[in-house]
């Protein structure tokens, strides 16, 4: 994406229209203790015909890192 930087890899993509600022997003995940320290990558994009030839922008990448 031109002036644009694609912080992660997509191995999970999920699409949904979200409204105007601020927009939550739940990601239900399970009480394990297999999942301690684990680190969740996220990235969003929106589209903003006429910013750049794509017609996309994105957001800064933000990691989240699981359990305490």
């Amino acid at each position: 994406m031109p002036n644009c930087t694609l912080l992660n890899q997509p191995l999970l993509s999920i699409s949904q229209n979200l409204p105007v600022s601020p927009a939550t997003f739940a990601l239900p995940l399970p009480t394990s203790a297999a999942l301690g320290g684990a680190r969740l990558h996220t990235q969003g994009v929106a589209m903003a015909p006429g910013v750049n030839s794509l017609g996309v922008l994105a957001t800064n990448g933000l990691t989240l890192k699981l359990g305490r």
